[in-house]
């Protein structure tokens, strides 16, 4: 299993729509991921998602990482089944050396050829034109304050009040924004 920083993964959703299809008219597109409505200021109204065009509704963007991390983490909960999570951040930083403890992990070894793809490896069509190839990822990713792109005051109070969001980050050892 894959895991990335939610606030790095919202950011993501925002360039490249991964079948989040914001469902509400209201949604403001100048103000992403909009956790909370800009247009509603006399209360915290969190800004609806669902998932591809009929799927699951959810309260916002935030939540739908959550539900999506949650089921995964519910799921090999209970049925405890071996597994190994890698958090996408320490993959591109520390590749080679979380390839190396992944494949011991699974009785495998690393070849002595290890290389970064330096391509996007997800291609460059569909909801991945545009995608980072490996040095715009390391820049993307390695700048603090890019991660906090698009967020207000008000979205961070909210995820800062989201505690699925807080044991999720807590268990991935993922820092709450300051």
């Amino acid at each position: 299993m894959m895991i990335k920083d939610p606030f790095s993964w919202m950011n993501s959703q925002c360039r490249h729509d991964y079948g989040v299809t914001f469902w509400d008219s209201t949604y403001d597109e100048e103000h992403c991921p909009n956790l909370i409505r800009g247009q509603v200021t006399d209360r915290d109204e969190t800004a609806p998602v669902r998932l591809f065009k009929k799927g699951k509704k959810h309260n916002s963007l935030l939540d739908v990482w959550n539900w999506y991390y949650g089921e995964w983490e519910e799921e090999r909960t209970t049925k405890n089944f071996p597994h190994l999570t890698i958090r996408y951040e320490d993959l591109l930083f520390h590749g080679k050396e979380v390839i190396t403890i992944a494949c011991e992990c699974v009785g495998g070894t690393v070849t002595p050829n290890f290389e970064f793809e330096k391509e996007s490896a997800k291609g460059n069509h569909g909801s991945h034109e545009g995608a980072n190839d490996f040095d715009k990822a390391f820049i993307q990713y390695g700048d603090a304050a890019k991660r906090m792109n698009g967020f207000t005051e008000r979205d961070l109070g909210y995820a800062g009040r989201n505690s699925a969001t807080a044991e999720l980050m807590k268990k991935y050892v993922y820092n709450f924004p300051v």
